[in-house]
């Protein structure tokens, strides 16, 4: 039997016994355990009600349904990607990138279930939506005409999702998983990959410096596409 100072452990997550139950706290533990065990399929009530040591059952005083818990954690992952309600929307571009950073973030500590979460959103789109109408609300205030809105839309998610699940394959510690490969790369030839060879030199770039610079590129195209579109 379970005494009342007992405690239950997830890798991210401790709770007392008796810990008081609440939509966000069923919410942040779901969403940690999904992340754990790798899918949202095979995350369920019983995990998360162990997790909690809680009931399981009583989770549904909360969510009706394993699905309307799916799509509570799509809202909260979602929301996590929208600006901060204090950035105008004239400020485009701080919008922008604001918007590209919390992408980026939410797929670096979700990889597997951020992309999940995607493909779910699809059943019920508005937490996803949010997001999207955020982009194109900045890239309309851009002046960019309204054929490019949905390109550089897409462009700019792309970038950020993309380098936020890139940078898990470094792992949890990616300056160091970097500096391994450049090790690995000074043993090659030069005749064979002089180009390669000629730059081992160079400080290896971080993943903030990358990020940053792709980011900067994407405004610097906005303003020169919407700018062009202006005078002509």
């Amino acid at each position: 039997m379970t005494s009342e100072n007992s405690t239950i452990q997830t890798n991210n997550l401790i709770f007392k016994a008796g810990t008081s139950l609440s939509t966000e706290l069923i919410l942040d533990t779901a969403l940690t355990l999904a992340e754990e065990v790798g899918s949202l399929e095979k995350l369920s009530l019983r995990k998360i009600g162990k997790a909690l040591n809680a009931d399981p059952t009583a989770i549904y005083r909360y969510f009706r349904s394993k699905n309307e818990l799916l799509q509570a954690m799509a809202d909260r992952i979602y929301s996590r990607m929208l600006p901060a309600k204090d950035i105008t929307d004239e400020d485009w571009a701080t919008q922008l990138t604001e918007i590209a950073s919390s992408v980026r973030s939410v797929y670096l500590v979700f990889p597997t279930i951020g992309l999940e979460v995607t493909n779910l959103s699809e059943s019920d789109a508005r937490a996803a939506s949010y997001v999207i109408d955020a982009i194109y609300r900045a890239l309309e205030h851009s002046g960019l005409p309204e054929r490019q809105i949905p390109v550089f839309g897409e462009v700019l998610l792309s970038m950020a999702i993309g380098v936020g699940t890139g940078e898990n394959l470094f792992g949890s510690d990616p300056d160091r998983s970097k500096a391994l490969v450049r090790e690995k790369q000074k043993k090659l030839d030069p005749a064979q990959y002089p180009n390669l060879t000629r730059h081992l030199g160079s400080p290896i770039p971080s993943n903030e410096e990358v990020f940053d610079l792709a980011v900067q590129m994407l405004i610097e195209k906005i303003s020169a596409v919407a700018s062009a579109s202006s005078k002509s």
